[in-house]
């Protein structure tokens, strides 16, 4: 039996899973999981897993909305008036083999969430295997580094609803293109980027009572899934956080972030977000 994933295996049990779990008004539901990953290994050397897990886990959320919807605004007249289209950014979902192992054992549909500019996308995920980035965790007395995050690369992602009528958000098959007004820099849209998405992010969640509950009823340590990009620094290695990885589901997570792609423009040009990275 052929035990290789591919992506579209994955998405399929994410899928299956979180509609047995929360199909029910998240009542417990056993899973079946396959039992060509019947032998995926935990964190620690023990049991196997089992062919029948249960978890009644609402995985984290970004963003406000439950439901996705359009935005009025960038027809009115005041957005009209004040918009002025500046440079353009690129919003990426980036996958590679250690991502899926490490979202296989957490039960969780992770993925690296992050924004580069115009032409960057390719050379943003040259840069993300060369850095292996997020390959070490802390495993009991040190880290460890793990050999299978140097295969990054720009993930499909479908939409199920179009964006708002006249707006600054598109999607252009693997990525997002938001074009930024001209008075707001990259960097100022990254800062917008991570607060909206810091809800969803892996490392903090993972810290969090829900999280570490999850993880006890499937037997695994939380420490797998909070990453770290290792740099190194002459004769030393730095170890750096891997903040951009979100819990992001196949089936509504795509949607809900042209919403919020959207409210980062929309905000910053009608004015009420130019000050805090935090709304």
């Amino acid at each position: 039996m052929n035990n290789e994933l591919n992506m579209h295996d994955l998405e399929l049990i994410f899928e299956l899973a979180r509609q047995a779990l929360f199909g029910n008004q998240g009542s417990t539901a056993k899973v079946p999981i396959a039992k060509a990953y019947a032998n995926t290994p935990l964190l620690f050397e023990g049991e196997p897993v089992d062919t029948w897990l249960q978890s009644t886990t609402d995985w984290a959320r970004f963003f406000s909305v439950r439901v996705a919807r359009h935005c009025d605004d960038f027809e009115s007249d005041e957005y009209k008036d004040k918009y002025r289209p500046g440079e353009p950014v690129y919003v990426y979902r980036a996958a590679c083999v250690g991502q899926r192992r490490i979202a296989l054992l957490l039960h969780v549909p992770i993925f690296k969430i992050g924004s580069c500019g115009p032409g960057g996308l390719n050379r943003r995920n040259l840069q993300l295997k060369q850095e292996e980035y997020a390959s070490a965790w802390y495993k009991g007395d040190g880290y460890v580094l793990d050999n299978d995050f140097d295969d990054w690369f720009p993930s499909l992602l479908e939409t199920r609803m179009a964006p708002s009528p006249n707006s600054p958000v598109s999607l252009e098959n693997k990525a997002y293109r938001v074009m930024l007004p001209d008075d707001m820099t990259p960097n100022d849209f990254e800062k917008k980027l991570q607060a909206v998405m810091l809800p969803a992010q892996m490392f903090a969640w993972l810290e969090t009572a829900d999280g570490i509950r999850h993880c006890n009823a499937f037997g695994v340590a939380p420490e797998i899934g909070k990453r770290s990009t290792p740099y190194n620094r002459g004769d030393r290695t730095k170890l750096s956080p891997a903040t951009e990885l979100y819990c992001f589901r196949r089936q509504s997570d795509p949607d809900r972030l042209t919403c919020a792609l959207e409210k980062i423009v929309r905000d910053w040009v009608l004015g009420s977000n130019k000050s805090s990275s935090n709304d």
